[in-house]
């Protein structure tokens, strides 16, 4: 199997250009671990880590390319031990050699923000809009993204501005060593485009004040056992005051520092767009997390029973085929205003069946089809199919 899921690419593409004018200029990318119910390692089957937490099992590493309206059209399966960023140039690289992308833009959350990782991709050719952990940065710069006065407020259509946003210049540093092992540093270039909105706002102190209301009482508990519970809870133990090792009370000093990025949220990219346009593509990151769910739930892509590498490599594609049909299925119904979750279609088209039926004098055999709910067709109806309901001899 070999190579076959690039002819697969192949002829999705080729479907799939259809739905797209001849034009696919915006891929998504993401990768996701399939877990094994197995310790056995092997050159496919390995310990890494794992998505679904489920490191004591071995996995393997798929990555997926997803088109901005949930489209997968591409995917590569690797050993369960491999790098994403190793993963992601390796991707890429073979993708665009037989799939005709305009453009790719590499979106992310706030893994992959990580120096070495978006040096490799800005080496490689490639464009990135991913999360930025902003409360991690240096001083000085947190001091500029807080600054209020620089933020320019956004009108959603309402006379009270909802958000608001500004850009900074901002620069990654990555040390490279050689064969030599001499050290040099580089940098990765690019802006951050900060955001602030009343309605995160609104939920980061409701978040906040649920923690403290639970910090209260177990503080207020006499039991130790109870007080112990903050140590384990990172969630906690950012607004505990400590007596030692042990947490004593809330500190109100965190808790105002905490509040100063109530709604606060950075992205980091070196793409040529807009900041409407980046924020746009960050906000279109779902489409390949509901990709991914459906592969793991509805299509059930794991867990993985198969051992031999061909079986393997053979239930991936057979799971890839099957999203791709229901993916696009979703597709055809939301641009007509139907929206039909993965689940709902699998269900409502199971159950269009038919019965056959033989005379026992004649021996003459009939098809008999069953009724077909109203929601299937639909699904019939919009996708140009028709279906005969009239028995008919076999």
């Amino acid at each position: 199997l070999e190579g076959k899921d690039e002819l697969l690419s192949k002829i999705i593409i080729s479907d799939a250009k259809k739905l797209f004018d001849e034009r696919i200029d915006i891929l998504f990318f993401d990768v996701t671990t399939l877990y094994f119910e197995s310790i056995e390692e092997d050159e496919l089957r390995s310990f890494g880590y794992s998505k679904d937490q489920k490191s004591h099992t071995t996995q393997v590493v798929l990555a997926m390319a997803v088109t901005s309206e949930g489209l997968p059209v591409g995917y590569k399966l690797f050993p369960g031990n491999t790098a994403e960023t190793k993963t992601l140039i390796a991707c890429l690289d073979e993708w665009k050699k037989h799939i005709p992308i305009g453009r790719v833009v590499f979106v992310a959350d706030r893994a992959m923000f990580n120096a070495a990782n978006l040096f490799a991709l800005e080496s490689a050719g490639y464009e990135f809009i991913v999360a930025a952990t902003l409360r991690r940065m240096n001083k000085e710069m947190a001091e500029k993204i807080l600054d209020k006065s620089t933020f320019t407020s956004v009108s959603d259509g309402n006379k009270n501005p909802s958000w608001s946003v500004k850009t900074i210049e901002h620069e990654l540093m990555v040390s490279k060593g050689n064969k030599k092992k001499e050290t040099k540093d580089v940098f990765v270039k690019g802006r951050l485009i900060v955001t602030s909105s009343l309605e995160r706002a609104a939920k980061d102190k409701k978040d906040r004040d649920r923690i403290l209301e639970k910090m209260d009482k177990l503080l207020g508990n006499k039991k130790d056992t109870e007080a112990d519970k903050l140590v384990s809870n990172k969630g906690y133990l950012k607004f505990a005051k400590f007596e030692g090792k042990k947490p004593t009370s809330v500190d109100q000093a965190k808790v105002e520092k905490d509040m100063r990025w109530d709604g606060i949220h950075g992205l980091f990219t070196n793409a040529i767009l807009t900041n409407s346009e980046v924020l746009a593509y960050y906000r279109q990151l779902w489409t390949i997390e509901a990709t991914f769910r459906i592969s793991k739930s509805d299509i059930e892509m794991r867990p993985i029973y198969h051992f031999k590498k061909e079986r393997i490599q053979a239930h991936i594609m057979l799971c890839f085929m099957a999203l791709y049909l229901i993916r696009k299925l979703q597709l055809v119904l939301a641009r007509q205003k139907i929206a039909i979750s993965a689940e709902k279609i699998q269900e409502e088209l199971h159950r269009v069946q038919c019965s056959h039926l033989t005379d026992q004098k004649t021996g003459f055999r009939f098809r008999l089809p069953s009724r077909m709910s109203d929601v299937a067709k639909v699904i019939y109806q919009k996708l140009g199919l028709k279906r005969s309901l009239t028995p008919t001899p076999l």
